[in-house]
């Protein structure tokens, strides 16, 4: 349209435009805003026609709506009141419920129902960041942490947030290709694993050239086979070493998730310790309710990180389930009276329709919060 315009101006006044017309573009910026571009054509015949060329694309350019009313329009103001964000890490937020709420529980395990409370949770943390620190586990090393949930998974979010370390967690279900791709892309230089998940993990570490000695896993397996890698739980209650604690910052990059590579290979994400805090604090400040979490979404997901935070942050527990059992899932609803779950869409679906729940007393389940993807009908 411009460039018609620029035309009539010139056929008007009878200018002769040379054969060989030029294109350029005009970039105006609008208050700082978003940069408009129009293209038209000069000629360099006479004076005269550049003059009228210069006039139009000012008079076009000067209607153009201004982008900044366009942004206006989407952005929201939320109905809650602002929160207010400290300038903490989550190790200092469990440091200081493992004082206040030490003898309250904050992690149970779903299968064996075995507790953990703050005080053990964060003294476990810290035992684990010691011996982290004296096999050569140093700020800024990233650590991939590849495992379900369980309740030694906390522990060691913790134990490397402590130490400045930066967490990759990684799914449970890759097969050692997968996992060997976060490995090399996370430029991780130690591997935390489940024990029944360490033949996967030591595939992926020999495909990358990463050695046994870098190596742990955590919780229990029922299979006689495996390798004597240094264990969590063992670090966990080793007393001869501490912890020296030195503040890190709470903008430092503490979390590495990688995306879920739906467009291409899944890509790290990097978080810092302020980024989970807040989050868990956005979610606190609408969700109130209950005493306890079950911890069915994945940890290694964003929105399971997202869970633990929230759990610290608010002194309650998370009652930990490894994989969707109906009939497990159900009973921890029923038995600790989860008033508030956190849950994937397909797991919605299934409360919504599947005959097994009327069997359970469900009473207390008030509130379902669901993300991720549709849940559907």
């Amino acid at each position: 349209m411009l460039v018609r315009r620029v035309l009539r101006l010139a056929s008007e006044r009878r200018v002769l435009l040379r054969s060989e017309r030029i294109c350029h573009t005009v970039r105006r910026s609008l208050g700082g805003a978003v940069a408009q571009q129009v293209t038209f054509v000069r000629s360099i015949t006479t004076p005269s026609l550049a003059n009228f060329a210069s006039s139009a694309v000012a008079e076009h350019v000067a209607n153009l709506p201004d982008p900044r009313d366009e942004f206006a329009q989407i952005v929201h103001k939320s109905p809650h009141d602002d929160i207010s964000i400290p300038n903490h890490t989550i190790w200092e937020v469990a440091e200081h419920q493992a004082r206040v709420n030490g003898e309250k529980t904050a992690f149970i395990c779903g299968i064996t129902h075995k507790k953990v409370t703050f005080r053990e949770l964060f003294t476990g943390a810290r035992r684990v960041a010691a011996s982290f620190t004296r096999d050569g586990v140093r700020k800024g090393d990233t650590v991939v942490l590849h495992s379900f949930n369980c309740i030694e998974y906390p522990m060691v979010v913790l134990a490397l947030t402590g130490m400045g370390v930066v967490c990759s967690p990684a799914s449970p279900l890759f097969v050692p290709n997968e996992l060997a791709y976060q490995l090399t892309n996370s430029r991780a230089k130690f591997v935390v694993t489940h024990k029944q998940l360490e033949n996967v993990a030591l595939e992926a570490a020999s495909m990358t050239g990463m050695k046994p000695s870098v190596m742990y896993t955590m919780g229990a397996s029922e299979e006689t086979d495996t390798r004597d890698l240094k264990n969590i739980n063992d670090m966990a209650a080793q007393t001869e070493h501490d912890f020296f604690y030195q503040r890190v910052d709470p903008n430092q990059k503490l979390m590495l998730p990688f995306s879920s590579g739906t467009t291409g290979n899944p890509k790290g994400v990097g978080l810092t310790a302020k980024n989970l805090l807040s989050n868990a604090l956005q979610v606190a400040h609408v969700e109130p309710h209950g005493d306890s979490y079950v911890g069915l979404v994945p940890f290694f997901h964003i929105y399971g990180m997202m869970l633990i935070h929230l759990s610290i942050l608010q002194s309650k527990s998370i009652v930990t389930l490894p994989r969707f059992i109906p009939e497990t899932f159900l009973g921890v609803l029923a038995k600790y009276k989860i008033r508030t779950a956190h849950i994937a869409p397909p797991t919605v679906l299934f409360l919504a329709h599947h005959p097994l729940v009327d069997k359970y007393d469900l009473s207390s389940t008030e509130f379902v919060v669901s993300g991720g993807a549709p849940i559907g009908k």
